[in-house]
């Protein structure tokens, strides 16, 4: 788990949280950083997996249309560069798809979710303070 200074924060103007970090201390990155870790290395390894298939496959392929010039050698090279290009275009489907779902993305926002619970029920308790008090009086 990657670990960062120590994480204050405050609302920007948008509303989104601004982490500031405090010398010395460590904190946990914020929850969505951490499932975006783990699904991007989960991407990756799968993606790494599916490129070295595609080398293993294509060195020897190569070798062979070098030696022979042929139909056959050839069909093989033009399966592999479809194979490489298949590949291609699911990666950048899938970062085109994730990249437009704004509204999935925000509600996927926990932490910024559970900051204005908080404020809520900070807001909530102060009201309810206020109203002892006044009733006391």
């Amino acid at each position: 788990m990657y670990k960062i200074m120590k994480c204050n924060y405050h609302l920007g103007d948008n509303g989104y949280p601004i982490f500031e970090a405090v010398k010395g201390l460590q904190c946990d990155l914020p929850f969505e950083f951490q499932v975006l870790k783990i699904a991007l290395k989960v991407v990756c390894t799968y993606l790494d997996s599916s490129v070295a298939d595609l080398e293993r496959n294509a060195y020897p392929i190569l070798d062979e249309l070098v030696r022979n010039v042929s139909t056959k050698n050839l069909e093989h090279v033009r399966s592999l560069k479809s194979n490489l290009t298949s590949l291609l275009a699911r990666v950048r489907d899938e970062i085109e798809h994730l990249s437009d779902d704004n509204e999935d993305m925000a509600h996927l926002y926990l932490t910024r979710k559970w900051i204005q619970s908080q404020q809520f029920e900070a807001y909530l308790a102060g009201i309810a303070s206020n109203s002892i008090v006044s009733a006391g009086k």
